[in-house]
């Protein structure tokens, strides 16, 4: 009897975190007008408030099943050395309380950044099966095609809808460029799921979300996860032809790179055109240049990023505190008049920003998560090419094309949950 009670109240702590984990998915596109910085408070609060509540039923669950405890191989033992190193950093840096709270823009800090990590630790104790894993990715891209639904409300003028940028699409996240790093992530994870077996109505559906969330991605006219996501797919079709067995897949291969490589030099061959110009997308990463204001301002800030650095090397000045270093060696021909953008808290460059918030340990510790995810999809791969070579190939790609687009911005929660939620799988 006793046997049958505990396993009814386990059975119900299951559920209740794993509809509180798949309630995480929603962060994306929550947004109440009633906080002063609405995009970003919203969220925060909403990830803060939601894994308190599960961790609550987690230590529960965790403590009558040891099944559920999160497994500690080297990924997860990596993950949490590098929030031990920010920690650390953070303790030893210039401004610990802003390390800790964060600030009201960015709602961030060790704070909220822990929150992620017991996330993640809740996610590789939860799902343990195949099946799980591929339901949890099919509702995070449903969510994502609810997002790309309401940007293209906002491009068509939608009165009902909230615009944060009228010029380019930014959903409820409220920056393009913060909703391309989103989108990067569940344009490769629709292909993976159409790849996967399944019905052909379902793969109809992933099918249509992969191409409708390009279109959406290149109406972000944001450069940096525009270029990411070309050599993702320009990668991904070389390992396909490189590895394939089958001739024909082969020559499949070569003929899609060659597409590719040929579509990236004719738009920088006529970036002229009307054709190109009439592409949102497409002009603006045609119109890149040394000589533009964003690029030129990018090229100061990490100069001034490096120099910061340099003064403390080993742990950095602690997470939030880019300011500081910035400021004290802030670049003079970064201001042009009195329109300039002359105030940063990021480098937007992600190994700028961790080597000067946690030094030289916190940037090999982050890099580490990526080198350690690589090499997991290569023993998968290794263990049956033939059966595991989709799925390796697929998110080896996304974590690369996620890491090339984050030379060009930062981390967001919406980008955070997606990086973290993939590391939890692997």
């Amino acid at each position: 009897m006793e046997n049958s009670v505990a396993s009814k109240s386990s059975a119900i702590l299951q559920k209740i975190v794993i509809v509180l984990l798949y309630g995480l998915l929603l962060t994306p596109v929550l947004l109440s007008a009633k906080f002063f910085f609405p995009y970003i408070s919203t969220k925060t609060f909403f990830v803060r408030l939601i894994v308190e509540i599960a961790l609550v039923f987690y230590v529960l669950l965790a403590a009558a099943e040891p099944r559920f405890r999160p497994p500690l191989p080297r990924l997860s033992q990596a993950v949490f050395l590098y929030l031990g190193i920010i920690f650390a950093a953070s303790v030893f840096g210039v401004n610990f309380y802003r390390s800790f709270w964060g600030n009201t823009e960015r709602g961030e800090g060790i704070l909220t950044f822990l929150h992620v990590i017991l996330y993640f630790g809740m996610l590789t104790g939860m799902l343990k099966s195949w099946r799980a894993w591929q339901n949890f990715f099919i509702f995070s891209v449903l969510v994502s095609f609810a997002s790309a639904i309401y940007a293209t409300l906002q491009k068509m003028g939608a009165s009902f809808v909230v615009v944060g940028d009228a010029s380019r699409v930014s959903a409820l996240i409220g920056n393009a460029a913060f909703y391309a790093g989103y989108l990067v992530f569940h344009i490769f994870l629709a292909i993976w799921l159409f790849s996967t077996k399944r019905p052909v109505w379902q793969k109809a559906i992933f099918a249509v979300i992969a191409v409708y969330e390009l279109i959406i991605i290149n109406a972000t006219e944001t450069r940096g996860a525009l270029i990411a996501l070309f050599i993702g797919f320009f990668l991904a079709a070389l390992l396909f032809a490189v590895t394939a067995s089958s001739k024909k897949v082969r020559y499949f291969g070569i003929v899609v790179l060659s597409v590719l490589a040929l579509s990236g030099a004719l738009v920088f061959a006529f970036r002229d055109s009307n054709f190109i110009k009439n592409i949102p997308g497409m002009r603006r990463v045609a119109g890149i240049s040394l000589k533009d204001v964003t690029t030129e301002s990018r090229l100061l800030t990490w100069q001034a990023s490096w120099r910061g650095f340099t003064d403390r090397p080993v742990l950095g000045y602690g997470y939030e505190n880019f300011n500081v270093a910035f400021n004290r060696y802030f670049p003079a021909p970064i201001f042009r008049d009195a329109g300039s953008q002359i105030w940063f808290d990021r480098a937007h460059n992600i190994v700028f920003d961790v080597m000067v918030a946690s030094g030289i340990l916190g940037l090999g510790a982050y890099l580490s998560l990526f080198i350690l995810s690589f090499w997991i999809l290569w023993r998968y791969y290794k263990r049956d090419p033939d059966a595991n070579k989709t799925t390796s190939i697929l998110f080896f790609c996304m974590l690369l094309a996620y890491f090339i687009q984050n030379f060009f911005v930062f981390d967001t929660l919406s980008t955070y949950l997606s990086f973290y939620t993939v590391l939890a799988f692997l």
